[in-house]
């Protein structure tokens, strides 16, 4: 078997590469025996050809949450790390999981730390969570640390699920609606205007535009999906790209109906980061880091991203975030202030965050109540434009006879 690597060598130097062996204790061995000391070893991942999707190679919210809230219990409960994760691996099913608790044992058994596992997957390990377990590893309170991080990864999967299950509807009319339309264009306008063109009936503008849209998309089907496809990977690539990201940022902030959501979302889970970060024992500086990274909006990263300089001058983080008034309201900088002036800025700061998911939910429920007649005037408005434009030339036909 091929393994990979990561060592130090007695000058400080990080050196990685990779080692055919038969276990992970052998590969070990061989770099002691060259003056390294190992930092990470893990089997090789086979590489994908692309087109193949490997069943299992991911972890869920839920199954972070699952991992965490067991992992937790058994440390509070008196037991050490390697056996925990002992018992967790025993009780693995999943081939991808089985695989990062066999690293994590085998780390933890050469005396390096549970975090450096996690480091080794960031697509599936955020900083935050890296972050934390290593604060709390440095500071020997990993229980409490594994606690902290439970309670923040549970309130983002319930906020996430908020935002979707507000979205749901929403989308449904939309998607509704394209199918609709969809059909009128493809199945009903082209027998209609066979039987118009036989009878000679003279089309009004709408249908014939109508019925010109209709023959493009009945006579190239695969150039239709190929533009269709086009455009949905188009629109991907766009709201991935930090350039896109940084435009949905700025209209997001600047669209009334969801101006105040989006605010909110970003503002809640912005200090429950922080506040999770700082109690594990990370400074203020790192917290802040790790939480521009993380808030998951260009504009708040960016003004995060600042006060990372700001208080390496020595200037409070309250300081730098009510230069922006538009992105953070008065109350949240005035209780940071408070909370740096008084020592008691993590606890205000969970006080803070557990205050706007409150608020997110009434914004979200305020934002549905506003879409409904928005998307069912829209809803009525697309596919009555489409069926009026199929029974104008019916009644004009029906009028001349």
């Amino acid at each position: 078997m091929r393994f990979t690597y990561e060592a130090t060598a007695s000058d400080g130097n990080l050196q990685k590469g990779t080692r055919d062996a038969e276990d992970t204790e052998a590969v070990a061995t061989w770099l002691k025996s060259k003056g390294l000391s190992p930092l990470r070893i893990a089997l090789e991942k086979k590489k994908s050809n692309g087109l193949s999707i490997s069943i299992g190679s991911k972890i869920t919210v839920a199954e972070k949450i699952f991992l965490l809230k067991h992992l937790s219990t058994m440390l509070n409960a008196g037991l050490h790390v390697a056996e925990s994760i002992d018992i967790l691996l025993s009780e693995a099913t999943k081939p991808f999981m089985k695989q990062l608790l066999q690293e994590a044992k085998g780390n933890i058994e050469r005396g390096l730390p549970l975090s450096v596992v996690f480091k080794s997957y960031p697509k599936y390990f955020s900083p935050i969570f890296t972050g934390v377990i290593e604060a709390g590893e440095a500071s020997g309170t990993l229980e409490k640390s594994l606690d902290q991080l439970l309670i923040q990864i549970s309130k983002e999967y319930d906020l996430n699920r908020k935002i979707m299950s507000a979205m749901a509807y929403p989308i449904i009319l939309l998607s509704a609606s394209f199918l609709i339309i969809s059909l009128l264009v493809t199945l009903v306008l082209p027998r209609l205007g066979k039987m118009f063109a036989s009878l000679n009936v003279q089309m009004p503008a709408p249908t014939r535009v109508l019925m010109a849209v209709s023959a493009i998309l009945v006579a190239y089907p695969p150039l239709t999906l190929l533009v269709l496809g086009a455009c949905i990977f188009g629109f991907i690539f766009l709201i991935k790209s930090r350039r896109g990201k940084n435009i949905l940022s700025v209209i997001s902030l600047k669209t009334p109906i969801i101006r105040t959501v989006v605010q909110r979302i970003v503002i809640a889970r912005m200090l429950r980061i922080l506040g999770t970060l700082l109690e594990s024992g990370l400074s203020i500086i790192d917290a802040v880091k790790l939480a521009s990274v993380s808030v998951g909006h260009a504009s708040y990263r960016m003004v995060l991203e600042r006060a990372v300089g700001d208080i390496e001058r020595g200037i409070g983080l309250s300081n730098t975030l009510e230069q922006y008034p538009k992105l953070f309201p008065r109350i949240v900088t005035s209780m940071m202030a408070i909370g740096e002036q008084t020592g008691s800025l993590t606890a205000l700061l969970h006080n803070l965050s557990t205050f706007y998911e409150e608020e997110t939910d009434q914004a979200l429920r305020s934002l549905l109540s506003a879409l409904e007649p928005l998307l069912l005037a829209f809803m009525g408005l697309t596919v009555g434009g489409v069926a009026i434009s199929i029974l104008l030339p019916i009644y004009k036909l029906v009028g001349s006879v």
